[in-house]
């Protein structure tokens, strides 16, 4: 049997880490650096310090935030919205 699982954004509050999937949230103790290896560019993101988004699930997004398709708003490094938008369109 095969499962398949969407993540929808991990963020990083204090020392952990939540996995958001599929409507539920998982507490981890990894680094969120750690979840990089395995989040393949153009489908993951990292938006913010704190923050990676499954762009599959990005609704649009503004100068500050990522809304994704469950109105979960994700904020937006100014250093990271150019780099954003190009992989939104590589995606």
């Amino acid at each position: 049997m095969y499962i398949r699982v969407a993540i929808f954004c991990t963020s990083v509050i204090t020392e952990n880490c939540t996995l958001s999937i599929s409507g539920y949230s998982i507490q981890t103790k990894y680094l969120l650096n750690l979840y990089s290896k395995y989040l393949p560019a153009p489908y993951f993101f990292r938006c913010h310090n704190s923050y990676f988004v499954n762009c599959q699930y990005v609704d649009c997004f503004s100068c500050y935030e990522v809304i994704l398709k469950d109105n979960l708003r994700i904020p937006l490094s100014r250093n990271k919205k150019q780099k954003f938008r190009e992989n939104l369109i590589e995606f």
